[in-house]
């Protein structure tokens, strides 16, 4: 009990210190054995990694076949907040045509220290050059789909959560817009396996052969929430309050 207790409020303090962001390339995560933990959160076993085409995009930033120019931002905030944030990505194509370019992989998330899983989120912001900008019905058209399927070992599950952008030549006309944020319970679990799904693609039936169409993610972030379980939670806070009254006498004396 005592070791459990003294585990939670290492995994507290640690939460309630500034955060620091570890940066890390897909690439390097799905290197065997390689993990990430964050608070009370351990990220591992990176794998089934791959990236599917069709059509001839040039591509800038984002969905690499080794993984290597997709980066992920490993944070804390706050407490029992965990954000995972992806690097810009886009697919851009010269003239007509049809893009895809899809990327999976899978991943787990495991709670330490007594902690548990009880929700998870995600959001993101999309934006696409697709003039000319007056056909209407459209003629060009981008998109953006993003699916993570999250299994716990307890709770609610499988849960999926799917966020869609779509872009076209009619007005009203815009750079970007935000992928309306999705929340969802998946706990409280100790353990989560996660499939994820992202796609772009870009659709140009009336185009110029000299000019770039583009879809793009300027920001894309998938964010964890976490609390140690309630008995440990309570344990948690006598040991504070313990704490504290030892730390009081100890300064009157």
């Amino acid at each position: 009990m005592r070791k459990t207790t003294t585990a939670l409020f290492a995994c507290a303090m640690l939460a309630l210190s500034l955060p620091q962001a570890r940066a890390i390339t897909l690439q390097q995560l799905l290197v065997p054995g390689t993990e990430v933990t964050v608070g009370c959160i351990k990220f591992s076993n990176f794998r089934n990694f791959s990236v599917l085409s069709f059509g001839s995009a040039l591509i800038s930033s984002g969905f690499a076949s080794d993984g290597s120019d997709l980066n992920l931002v490993f944070t804390e905030p706050s407490p029992g907040y965990i954000e995972v944030i992806f690097s810009p990505f886009d697919i851009t194509m010269l003239g007509t045509g049809i893009v895809q370019r899809t990327v999976m992989f899978e991943f787990d998330a495991q709670a330490i220290m007594g902690a548990e899983i009880f929700a998870v989120d995600a959001s993101g912001i999309f934006g696409a050059t697709v003039a000319p900008n007056t056909a209407n019905p459209p003629t060009n058209v981008a998109n953006a789909l993003f699916v993570n399927t999250y299994i716990p070992n307890a709770g609610i599950g499988p849960v999926n959560l799917a966020l869609a952008g779509t872009k076209d030549n009619v007005p009203p006309f815009g750079n970007f817009i935000s992928m309306t944020d999705v929340i969802a319970p998946i706990g409280p679990a100790g353990f989560v396996s996660v499939q994820a799904f992202y796609d772009l693609n870009l659709i140009i039936n009336d185009g110029f052969a000299s000019s770039l169409y583009n879809a793009h993610v300027s920001a894309y972030k998938q964010s964890w929430h976490y609390t140690p379980e309630p008995g440990a939670l309570a344990l948690l806070g006598a040991f504070g309050a313990v704490t504290g009254l030892a730390l009081l006498r100890r300064r009157r004396a």
